[in-house]
């Protein structure tokens, strides 16, 4: 966190480029997703999922999915960014970074708690294309936004 907001500070140019790669990436998201919505193609229900043989390796491969995926870094990213970019803020630059671990185990307690419940994956399965269809036009709108605030 300290050392984006000193990265931010010298080089300035980077903040504006992390926030146009950012709003750039979610309109892709936002377009794939909209494409799958509006596809005539029903998802296959069964996929082959190899899963890991001791329980510790379910949090290690859901750590390393994560920490590879680029919609983590830029959402952290531009986060941080909107944060560290005001100086009234530099005493509570430890509160954001609490209130954001707590807010991401808490995220994902959660997920991992619905999706295990069978009437939610059916659900999910069903509405998937109204899902895809107003969080593709959620990342577009949100992707715009960033491009044109920054």
């Amino acid at each position: 966190l300290m050392g984006l907001n000193l990265i931010f500070e010298k080089m300035a140019w980077l903040k504006q480029g992390l926030l146009i790669a950012g709003g750039l990436y979610l309109c892709w998201l936002g377009y794939q997703m909209l494409r799958s919505a509006f596809s005539k193609n029903q998802q296959e229900d069964s996929v082959a999922v190899e899963l890991p043989k001791a329980p510790y390796l379910f949090f290690i491969k859901g750590l390393i999915t994560n920490l590879s995926n680029p919609k983590a870094v830029i959402y952290f990213g531009s986060v941080f960014s909107l944060f560290l970019a005001n100086p009234q803020l530099d005493q509570v630059h430890w509160l954001l970074f609490i209130i954001v671990t707590v807010e991401t185990i808490l995220w994902f307690c959660f997920v991992t708690f619905i999706f295990s419940l069978p009437s939610f994956r059916s659900a999910y399965r069903n509405f998937s294309k109204w899902i895809d269809g107003i969080s593709g036009g959620i990342f577009t709108v949100f992707g715009i936004f960033l491009i044109g605030n920054r």
